[in-house]
């Protein structure tokens, strides 16, 4: 039997998002376990296990560890998976909003972002809160088309347990709130009321769940600086390769000349017909947006332009991984804008650029240690102390973290003694050594380096009597090692 050509396409749009998943799978497993925990997936870990905040998650993870245990590949292993079903949901975002291609796009650009795969190689709540997050976009979406009850409650779900894995998803629905209101006068008044209904709800539990989360953390977080006016451009960036200088010059410029060599050549051979397709491609991007991309663009901008305003005005609390709600509806305005302009750039010339851009933020990301090193801290001193040596710790910048910092180091070292804390930053050094090392003849100090928008912290100084004999440093610690009676 013969397939109409819609059944083809079907088939074709499922085997590619197959290949899509299977590559997706393939980068988020890899390497999982390399890398030891970083100071907030230990937290977390720990908070796992006392089940104390953020619920939703915490019963999540603790079931999670409870069945696969809590190395860093089992744990992680959970975000990877959220992560995986985020770019299934993409693509039916990308294709209810415009074709199947666009979804198919969106899939691949979101199963190579290295912002994606960071987060889903990570033991914190940033994959699962996207993915339950997306969820809540897409029944919002599939209920505005077709308006039936069960995707409106398969909304509201969603979005309560959105807002009860991290409040600040409420900047998601503030912008899910305005593109309902652009089709207020096109809306029922039994869906008007639905939708009141929920956003009463919704509100009452990010109410709850920010309240909630004051016994562990604040909404606005110490440590964020103030946003630079870039931000906002750099977090859309950051939301396809994480990080710019992931991004070599020789990278960029090959992929620059690969464009430019293409465009030129296909400005020469097709002329008069190209530029006329230039125009008409002008014309309908300056047109205005209908109402799914009106979506899309509330969805990204929305919770951008207020978090950069809100850290501007109350106090700072702009990170980009905060925003990571917003990251699909980039993901998909970006493939709808390459699949319109396929007559002005061919398609297979902005898919080469694109892969040659992740294939270099891939290569770095792949190839250079990123995590804090509290393994390789804990190995390094496990393997040089003698009998008679004492561990400390310096809390660094975060004197409010100093729990959380000795908990990581003891995470991989729990021979550690006691709780001693050295503060390297102020003169009296010495005496916090002294100290610390009263019951030994030498000292190990384990230093945590962190220093947001600078330099890792180091300890240059002479410190009082004691003789500096060894140092180490490590991503986010360095270790020194002190002769307390030379």
């Amino acid at each position: 039997m013969r397939l109409s050509p819609r059944s083809d396409e079907r088939l074709v749009g499922i085997a590619l998002l197959i290949g899509i998943v299977v590559l997706a799978a393939a980068l988020r497993f890899a390497d999982i376990g390399e890398e030891s925990y970083w100071l907030d997936e230990i937290t977390l870990v720990r908070e796992v296990q006392a089940l104390d905040r953020q619920p939703v998650y915490l019963a999540l993870g603790y079931a999670w560890a409870r069945l696969f245990g809590t190395t860093e590949a089992a744990t992680r292993s959970l975000s990877a998976l959220a992560g995986i079903g985020s770019i299934c949901v993409v693509y039916f975002v990308g294709k209810e909003l415009y074709r199947r291609q666009v979804g198919v796009l969106a899939a691949l650009i979101m199963a190579l972002s290295v912002f994606q795969i960071w987060y889903s190689q990570e033991f914190r709540y940033l994959a699962v809160l996207q993915f339950v997050a997306l969820l809540a976009a897409f029944f919002y979406l599939m209920w505005m088309r077709y308006h039936y009850r069960i995707d409106f409650c398969a909304f509201v779900v969603s979005a309560v347990l959105s807002a009860y894995i991290h409040p600040y998803v409420a900047f998601l629905y503030i912008g899910l709130g305005l593109h309902f209101l652009t089709q207020w006068r096109t809306a029922t008044p039994g869906k008007r009321l639905l939708w009141f209904a929920s956003q009463v709800a919704i509100s009452a539990v990010i109410y709850s769940a920010s309240t909630s989360m004051r016994g562990g953390g604040t909404p606005v977080v110490e440590w964020v600086p103030v946003p630079p006016p870039y931000a906002p451009l750099r977090t859309l960036i950051n939301f396809v390769f994480a990080q710019r200088d992931y991004l070599s010059w020789v990278v960029i410029g090959g992929a620059a000349a690969v464009w430019l060599i293409g465009m030129v050549a296909l400005a020469f051979t097709r002329r008069a017909a190209w530029s006329a397709d230039a125009r008409a491609a002008l014309r309908a991007l300056l047109r205005r947006p209908d109402s799914g991309t009106t979506l899309l663009l509330l969805w990204l901008f929305t919770p951008i332009v207020l978090l950069f305003v809100l850290s501007l005005v109350v106090a700072p609390m702009y990170v980009d991984r905060f925003l990571i709600p917003a990251a699909p509806a980039w993901y998909v305005l970006i493939a709808a804008l390459l699949w319109s302009l396929r007559r002005v750039i061919p398609l297979p010339l902005s898919i080469g650029v694109l892969l040659i851009l992740f294939a270099g933020a891939l290569n770095t990301y792949y190839t250079r240690s990123l995590k804090e090193q509290w393994r390789e801290t804990a190995a390094y001193i496990q393997q040089n102390i003698a009998p008679g040596d004492v561990v400390a710790i310096s809390y660094g910048n975060f004197p409010g973290d100093a729990f959380n910092i000795y908990n990581s180091f003891s995470w991989y070292y729990p021979n550690v003694s006691s709780e001693c804390y050295v503060d390297v930053r102020s003169d009296a050094v010495a005496a916090d050594l002294t100290t610390c090392g009263a019951s030994g003849e030498r000292l190990w100090l384990v230093v945590y380096t962190a220093n947001p928008g600078g330099e890792p912290l180091r300890l240059e100084r002479p410190v009082g009597q004691y003789t500096l004999m060894k140092s180490r440093e490590f991503i986010g610690t360095s270790v020194y090692l002190f002769d307390l009676y030379p």
